[in-house]
């Protein structure tokens, strides 16, 4: 056995789980309920033009998507090893013979993939209601926003499996696993509010005031603001992009390579890559009893 196998038999398990198509049910409903709710729009404002493009739905999903995919995510990925080991199965796994190694990386690949299913399967919904009652499918837009949404995806599971990997029980890592999503989703903007207030004693306000480089950078460094950031700029929406445009947003024509779209890349690779790592190494030198 290796891993191979062991990513094969965790999706095969993980899919089997009711709460997970229930979450990844909802998420389906809520993106193909939200693209077709936009056609319900007055036509004539600021968020929907005319002809009605799938432009509007981007907008629309972005908001969707950065809240539901890390919760789908953390969910998905928190029991990978945290769970075997204190079902005491990881001895069982351990033995086949796997080394920890085999076991993280069919684990990560494993969950990836079940993660990474729904996502498919409610942008492919999406894109039936946006061929059939819009206007204009902008079909690169759409396939460039999905390739960011599974990034985004992959970062959140990777981050969930480090804890699993880490913790020793699965109440440990899913106690991780909120308390990531809880900072990145609602704390990370309010601590980059008070540094902000710290160091130029005033607060910070877009669109009347040019922030400086730095903070935009880091208002960018979790996984989701490098999702919204990449976001805007891979794609041109125009007056319906949701994220601020890093120029304007700093006041210059040239922005420093730490603002450009290869670093917002980087920076949801890193999120991908490394936690995996983190976890691994303590996974290595723990005791599984």
């Amino acid at each position: 056995m290796s891993w191979i196998d062991v990513a094969k038999k965790d999706f095969e398990d993980s899919i089997r789980s009711k709460s997970l198509w229930i979450v990844s049910l909802i998420f389906v409903v809520l993106v193909a309920g939200g693209s077709f709710a936009i056609t319900l729009l007055p036509e004539g404002g600021s968020f929907i033009g005319d002809p009605l493009s799938s432009d509007n739905a981007i907008v629309a999903l972005q908001s969707i998507s950065s809240l539901l995919v890390p919760i789908i995510a953390l969910m998905i990925g928190y029991m990978a090893i945290a769970g075997e080991r204190e079902f005491g199965t990881i001895k069982m796994l351990l033995g086949l013979p796997n080394s920890r190694l085999d076991v993280l990386l069919g684990k990560w690949i494993g969950r990836s993939l079940v993660a990474v299913v729904p996502i498919l399967i409610a942008f492919g919904v999406a894109s039936i209601v946006i061929v059939t009652f819009y206007d204009v499918f902008y079909v690169t837009n759409f396939l460039i926003f999905l390739g960011v949404t599974v990034l985004l995806t992959l970062s959140f599971l990777s981050i969930a499996v480090g804890f699993s990997a880490a913790s020793g029980t699965k109440g440990k890592a899913l106690g991780w696993a909120v308390a990531v999503f809880f900072i990145f989703e609602f704390l990370w903007g309010s601590l980059l509010t008070g540094i902000y207030y710290f160091i130029e004693d005033s607060l910070p306000m877009a669109g009347s005031q040019h922030l400086p480089a730095w903070y935009a950078f880091f208002q960018r460094i979790t996984p989701n603001g490098a999702y919204g950031a990449l976001s805007n700029g891979l794609m041109d929406l125009g007056a319906l992009g949701q994220y601020t445009d890093i120029a304007k947003l700093i006041g210059k024509e040239t922005i420093p390579f730490y603002l450009t779209n290869y670093m917002f890349f980087a920076i949801m690779v890193i999120w991908i890559i490394v936690p995996p790592i983190l976890g691994y190494l303590a996974f290595r030198d723990s005791d599984v009893g």
